[in-house]
C-alpha cells in the first residue's frame, strides 16, 4: 500500500507545466515540450539555449533557461495539467476487481472509466448506463467520473454518522473502502508527473528521425490527446458521450504512464535498485559447489568460463601485449570463446590466476566464516570445487548449495581476502563447538 509521504512527492505541484507535444522547434528543444531546457534545466553547464555562458546563476531573459549545472535534468520533474480530476493510478489497481461482474450495488471502476453514471433515486445511489445519459439528466441530477466516486463516499460517510453499525458491503467492498480512507486527498489527481528527461533519453538518427523511450511516447500521446480536446471543446457546448469517451481515455493513458514509471524505478533493473541500493558488478559469479579432496586447504577450483568472463579485460590486455596485437581483437576472440564454449585460452587463464585470489561467500552469511578467501585453480566443468574441510565453515551439505565468487579490485580488499584465505587460520572452539578465526 503506497504511503501518503511518497504520494505527496509524486504529486509535486511546484514543478513547471509541460503543455506541448512537440519536441523540436527551430532546431532546439521546444520551450514547453517534454525535453524543454527552461523547464528541466540546461543541456550544458551554465549555458542557456541562446548559447550564453554565465557561471554566476540566474536565468536568461530571452529563453528563460536557468544558468545551472546540467545534472539537474536528471533530478527536476515537470507535470501535465489535466482538464478533469482522475483517480490516482497507484490506488486504481487496488480499487479494480478481477471479477467481471460486480457483486456490489456500486461498481467503482465503471464510474471511474465513465461506463456508468450515478443518480440518486429515493435517497439511494443507483448506476445507469452511459447511453441513457440524455434521457436521465432531464429527471435526475447526474454524476460521473471522480465526482460520482466522491458522491458515493459522501453518502456512505453520512450513513455511518447516522448509524455506526451501517453495513458498507452492499454498496462497495470493504477492501475498497479501507483504501479510500487511507488514501484521503491523494485518491484524486489533476496533474500527471513528468519524469526528468535524463531518465527517459532521446536519440536523434542521421535521417532526422527521433527515437524516444516508451515513457516519452506515452507522454506525447497524452499531450496530443489533450491538445485535440482543447481545440474541439471550443466549438462543443455541454457534456455528451464524446466528452465521457475523452475523459475515460485520459484515465487509461495516465494509468499506463504511471505503470511505466513504476517499471523504470522499480524491479531488479530499475533506477532505485541500480543506483541507490547498490549497482550490479561484473566481477563476480555464482555456481554450485562440489568436493575435491585433491585440493589444498586454501585452494578452490573456479570454472574456466567464469574466470574468462570476470578477468576478460585484464586478460585481453596481457595477451595483446604478448602477441603484439590490438586489444579489441583479443576481446573479440574471448567473446567468441565464451559463445562457442571452447578452451582456447585455458593456458593463458591458468597462468593469469596463479597468484590471484577469490572470495567465496556461502549465503546466508550468518557469521564471519561464511566469507573466506581462496587461491584459484582452474576447473574445466561448471562447478566451484572446495576442500571437504570447508564443510563446517560454510555449513554446506553439497545438495545443490551454491556460492558467490567475488574478485577484489582494490588493494585493501585484496589484503582482506589474503587475511581470510587459509582454513588453517581457524580453530575449533571446544566450548561452543564452532569454527572461529585464530586470534
Amino acid at each position: 500500500m503506497p504511503k501518503k509521504l511518497v504520494l505527496k512527492k509524486l504529486t509535486d505541484y511546484d514543478s513547471k507545466p509541460v503543455t506541448s507535444d512537440k519536441i523540436i522547434d527551430k532546431k532546439r528543444f521546444h520551450e514547453a515540450g517534454l525535453y524543454s531546457q527552461s523547464i528541466f534545466g540546461p543541456i550544458k553547464d551554465y549555458v542557456c539555449q541562446c548559447g550564453k555562458y554565465d557561471p554566476f546563476g540566474g536565468e536568461c531573459e530571452v529563453c528563460k533557461v536557468p544558468y545551472t549545472k546540467s545534472d539537474v535534468r536528471g533530478k527536476k520533474f515537470g507535470h501535465i495539467a489535466l482538464p478533469v480530476e482522475i483517480i490516482n493510478p497507484l490506488f486504481l489497481w487496488n480499487l479494480s476487481t478481477r471479477i467481471k461482474k460486480s457483486t456490489t450495488k456500486i461498481d467503482l471502476p465503471s464510474l471511474i472509466f465513465y461506463k456508468k453514471i450515478l443518480i440518486f433515486k429515493d435517497g439511494e445511489p443507483r448506476m445507469v448506463s452511459i447511453e441513457d445519459f440524455d434521457t436521465v439528466k432531464e429527471s435526475y441530477d447526474t454524476y460521473y467520473g471522480v465526482e460520482a466516486v466522491k458522491k458515493v463516499i459522501a453518502f456512505i460517510e453520512d450513513k455511518i454518522k447516522e448509524n455506526e453499525k451501517f453495513k458498507i458491503e452492499p454498496y462497495i467492498k470493504m477492501s475498497s473502502w479501507k483504501i479510500i480512507k487511507e488514501a484521503g486527498e491523494h485518491l484524486y489527481i489533476d496533474r500527471v508527473l513528468v519524469v526528468p528527461p535524463d531518465l527517459r533519453p532521446i536519440l536523434f538518427t542521421g535521417n532526422k528521425m527521433i527515437v524516444q523511450e516508451t515513457l516519452s511516447r506515452l507522454y506525447t500521446t497524452l499531450l496530443t490527446k489533450l491538445n485535440i480536446m482543447n481545440n474541439k471543446t471550443k466549438f462543443i457546448k455541454g457534456v455528451n458521450t464524446t466528452t465521457f469517451k475523452n475523459y475515460s481515455d485520459i484515465q487509461y493513458m495516465v494509468s499506463g504512464i504511471y505503470e511505466e514509471i513504476l517499471s523504470i524505478f522499480g524491479g531488479k533493473t530499475g533506477i532505485i535498485r541500480g543506483n541507490m541500493l547498490g549497482k550490479r558488478i561484473d566481477y563476480s559469479g555464482r555456481a554450485v559447489i562440489a568436493v575435491d579432496p585433491s585440493l589444498k586447504y586454501n585452494e578452490c577450483r573456479i570454472p574456466y568460463y567464469i574466470l574468462l568472463e570476470v578477468y576478460k579485460y585484464s586478460l585481453a590486455r596481457d595477451i595483446s601485449k604478448k602477441r603484439n596485437v590490438m586489444i579489441f581483437k583479443v576481446l573479440d576472440e574471448i567473446e567468441e570463446s565464451l559463445k562457442f564454449k571452447d578452451y582456447r585460452f585455458l593456458k593463458e587463464v591458468e597462468e593469469f590466476v596463479k597468484n590471484r585470489m577469490v572470495m567465496l561467500n556461502r549465503q546466508p552469511t550468518l557469521y564471519k566464516l561464511g566469507v573466506l578467501g581462496w587461491n584459484i585453480k582452474v576447473s574445466t566443468d561448471f562447478t566451484i570445487k572446495i576442500h571437504p574441510f570447508a564443510c563446517p565453515a560454510y555449513n554446506a551439505d553439497f545438495d545443490g548449495d551454491s556460492v558467490i565468487g567475488s574478485v577484489d579490485l582494490l588493494i585493501d580488499g585484496k589484503k582482506k581476502t589474503f587475511e581470510m584465505q587459509d582454513l588453517l587460520n581457524v580453530e575449533l572452539n571446544e566450548k561452543t563447538n564452532n569454527w572461529e578465526l585464530k586470534k
